[in-house]
Order: structure tokens, then C-alpha cells, then sequence
């Protein structure tokens, strides 16, 4: 269970998260001195993905907070504004699902601050640091 940004992989487990429906785009004007409005219709845009993610890592990559924390602040952050195709790995009952989103952007991504970064003590997933992360992309 990851989440893949062209060439990064962030390991964890993918929360669950909503899939929206892509924008409309119109434009609605009212002129002055006009009864009522008018209205443009044009095809869809964007949509925003909000990906809620737990990061740890099995391999043993995140074995202080600072490992972690330059994970996501050097590695993470050096993908903000690109454009790439978005790929989640999810498992459900031994069955991997993967979804796909091209022409993503990484618009930000939020380390949440309860708990912050903590050490997984009972060693469910791999005993290492761990975090909870909300990311932010744009499919364009």
C-alpha cells in the first residue's frame, strides 16, 4: 500500500479518501440594467485529490523522527508543482486495487501535528518512526 508520484514513492498506508468528480467550468454574468442572468457552460477541469496517508516505512528507512521529517521535507517537498501521474496502492482481503490519475500536480502536503511524528513502540509496522500526512494534488 503506497502512493506514487512519478519517480517518488511515499511508503505507508493509504487512508481512505473521496474521489470527486472533476469541476464544471461556467461563467455566469448579469448586465446592468438586465432582468436575470446568463450563463456559459464549458467543459470540465481540475479536481482536487486530498490523500490521507499514514508513512512508515518496513525497510527500516525511518529509524529517528529526522530521517522521517527529511523524507518529507527534502525528498516530498522537492516534487511540489510537478506534473505527474498519480498511482495508489491500496489491499483489501489479499487483493491489491490500483488507481490511477494522470497530469497531477503536488500542490502541498501537511504533516498532521496530533500525533505528530511517534515511534511505532508496538512494532505493528516495522517499529520505526511514523506519521500521519494529508497530501494535496490537482489532477489538471
Amino acid at each position: 500500500m503506497s502512493l506514487q508520484f512519478g519517480p517518488l514513492t511515499v511508503p505507508g498506508t493509504v487512508m481512505r479518501y473521496a474521489r470527486p468528480s472533476r469541476d464544471p467550468q461556467y461563467r455566469r454574468t448579469h448586465f446592468f440594467g438586465v432582468e436575470g442572468e446568463s450563463q456559459i457552460t464549458g467543459a470540465v477541469g481540475g479536481r482536487t485529490l486530498a490523500i490521507p496517508m499514514l508513512v512508515f516505512d518496513y525497510q527500516s528507512r525511518f529509524t529517528t523522527p529526522k530521517k522521517l521529517e527529511d523524507f518529507l521535507l527534502v525528498t516530498v517537498k522537492a516534487q511540489q508543482g510537478k506534473v505527474g501521474t498519480l498511482k495508489i496502492t491500496t489491499t483489501s482481503e489479499g487483493t491489491s486495487n490500483f488507481a490511477t490519475y494522470p497530469e497531477c500536480c503536488l500542490d502541498s502536503f501537511v504533516i498532521r501535528p496530533t500525533p505528530g511524528i511517534i515511534k511505532d513502540v508496538a512494532g505493528l509496522l516495522g517499529g520505526d518512526y511514523l506519521c500521519e500526512v494529508d497530501f494535496m494534488f490537482r489532477q489538471l
